[in-house]
């Protein structure tokens, strides 16, 4: 490929500069570049190209097309054409894909410029059309609430502050001027966990019931199409829910 990439340079340059000159008088001159060199001479354009340590097959393909196309002007300006894209391509940096799992490039020795692919999942966000819909839903039963993130989950409070916004926007009284960042010890929450006054489950898989005032929210869950886990503690103030965001489970 370098052998081919050297002559296909000269070649290019020599149907580009001089074979437009066949039937014209031209001085002679010198072009020189690389292992190749370009030489023109007399005013018969007698035009020799001479390479240093290249492929003998090569050699004998680029003197076959130069004789096919010397003659045929639409084939000199095709392959002139067909050169010139061969030359900027030949002048691009070479590129290396990095697959970047969590956003950490895991990429082979530096060849140039790196393309870095971070495959994450979609940011979530609750749907534009389904907002004021959700907004009428959440209007009829205001309560109190709390709205959480996890410490360092961008993408998770970006989220938790939609959903804030939302309640805001709807009549619930914020129980915080904005979303809490919070530390979980041990497995941290995946997706939405809402918490509510009510008797802990007996048994493991017991349907849990909500209350009749979150019944508005259940509603805006489902067509926002989102799973969420509930844990009801009879401990938590009547009308009070906390309601929070943990890491994107996609």
């Amino acid at each position: 490929m370098r052998n081919f990439g050297l002559l296909g340079i000269f070649v290019g340059f020599c149907i580009s500069e001089f074979a437009p000159a066949f039937a014209q008088t031209k001085p002679s001159s010198d072009q020189k570049a690389g292992a190749c060199s370009v030489n023109v001479s007399g005013n018969a354009n007698t035009v020799s190209i001479k390479c240093d340590g290249v492929d003998r097959t090569v050699a004998e393909d680029i003197e076959t097309i130069l004789n096919r196309t010397l003659n045929n002007v639409k084939a000199t300006k095709d392959l002139s054409a067909k050169l010139d894209r061969l030359l900027k391509e030949m002048s691009l940096p070479q590129t290396t894909v990095a697959i970047a799992p969590s956003g950490i490039a895991n990429a082979a020795p530096n060849m140039g410029a790196q393309t870095v692919n971070n495959f994450a999942p979609p940011a979530r966000t609750i749907p534009a059309e389904i907002r004021s819909e959700c907004r009428d839903l959440l209007s009829r039963t205001p309560l109190k609430v709390s709205v959480h993130a996890l410490v360092g989950d961008v993408e998770g409070f970006k989220y938790a502050k939609e959903w804030y916004d939302l309640f805001a926007a709807s009549g619930w009284e914020m129980a915080d001027p904005q979303v809490m960042s919070i530390i979980q010890f041990g497995t941290p929450t995946q997706g939405i966990e809402i918490s509510f006054r009510g008797d802990r489950p007996t048994s493991s898989g017991q349907l849990i019931a909500i209350p009749q005032s979150l019944t508005p929210l259940a509603a805006c869950f489902e067509k926002a199409q989102v799973h969420v886990i509930a844990n009801p503690y009879p401990d938590t103030p009547e009308n009070f829910l906390i309601f929070m965001i943990g890491s994107n489970p996609n």
